[in-house]
């Protein structure tokens, strides 16, 4: 019997589904052709996921799928696959632009080399702009035989109605903290370590497996958490000026949005794990590692300041999503953090 091999945790619904699909393909049956939307935060599996799923499709084992050793694994591992097409934003672009759906909508129009499937992976598709979206949808309406379409998105409400209607929708959750435990000691991570990178990584596998690897990773998705506890005790002077000294000035356009929005949720973390302090609950804290900083700053603030503090930058980061520029909006929120 066929068996889809997937080197995730947690998500086992998505997984599962995605088995299914596999022993359908492997027993010979034809996959209508169609869409599957991956939606769910970063460093879940989505990706690895979707790759996973096109190469057992390709795959010419019929028992371990994909089998990473037949010639058309070993031609996809190698990103030789004639029949695999992955679309993302150019860098610095704000959206896929139509030229960009265009262009893969002719691909998969053709022919499959392999006379099998041809899969298109479509990354951050919520930056999809609407005429690629409307370009996509198309195709979608009139499908040709033996073609998928995987959409990942980390924001599934940003993509248009029409094309979530039409697709499959496989929602990735956060990983419950045990199992990530269980996988970072499986590493070789002590279980203090693991616990303390397992509650940082928020129920993200890929970002846990990451901060244990890379020391230097570790250390930089620390920074802005670091910088907002040591903003608390500082004048405004002290604040711009510990963020001029970290912002990464090269970044621009979406890439800026992002790395912000990521801070903004930092910031909101930290306020939370403040919260905890003032409940006696320090072990519940997601920030373990920086527990000397949250001790020394837990009385800076009332429980009722820090959740207006908490609701501030809830709101700076709807400013944000409404176009606001992303470093305007953190200067702001580090003026006024008081």
């Amino acid at each position: 019997m066929s068996e889809f091999t997937l080197n995730l945790i947690g998500n086992q619904p998505a997984i599962n589904f995605l088995g299914k699909l596999i022993k359908r393909h492997a027993a010979g049956q034809t996959l209508s052709s169609g869409v599957y939307v991956f939606a769910g935060l970063p460093n879940l599996g989505k990706t690895t996921a979707a790759n996973s799923f096109a190469q057992a499709l390709f795959c010419q084992n019929k028992n371990t799928l994909p089998c990473g050793v037949c010639p058309n694994c070993r031609a996809f591992a190698a990103g030789a696959s004639l029949d695999f097409f992955v679309l993302k934003k150019e860098e610095d672009k704000k959206n896929i632009s139509i030229e960009q759906a265009r262009n893969l909508i002719n691909q998969l129009s053709l022919s499959a080399f392999s006379r099998s499937y041809k899969i298109a992976v479509i990354e951050q598709a919520e930056t999809l702009s609407e005429a690629a979206g409307n370009a996509l949808l198309k195709t979608l309406e009139e499908p040709h035989a033996r073609v998928l379409i995987i959409l990942l998105t980390t924001d599934v409400d940003r993509l248009p109605l029409t094309i979530v209607s039409r697709s499959q929708l496989l929602l990735w959750r956060q990983t419950p903290l045990n199992k990530i435990v269980e996988m970072l000691g499986e590493l070789g991570a002590k279980r203090p370590v693991a616990r303390d990178l397992a509650r940082l990584a928020n129920g993200r596998p890929g970002l846990a497996v990451s901060l244990w690897k890379n020391y230097g990773d570790l250390q930089n998705f620390l920074a802005p958490a670091k910088l907002f506890l040591n903003s608390l005790g500082q004048d405004i002077n002290q604040r711009l000026l510990g963020f001029d000294q970290l912002w990464d000035k090269k970044l621009t356009g979406q890439a800026a949005v992002a790395a912000a929005d990521g801070w903004l949720e930092q910031f909101i973390a930290v306020t939370r794990d403040l919260l905890l302090y003032h409940q006696n609950l320090p072990e519940l804290t997601r920030f373990l590692l920086l527990a000397d900083e949250l001790q020394k700053n837990q009385q800076r603030f009332s429980a009722r300041e820090l959740l207006e503090l908490q609701k501030r930058l809830t709101q700076a980061r709807m400013y944000m999503a409404g176009n606001v520029g992303p470093k305007n909006v953190l200067e702001n929120v580090l003026i006024n953090i008081s």
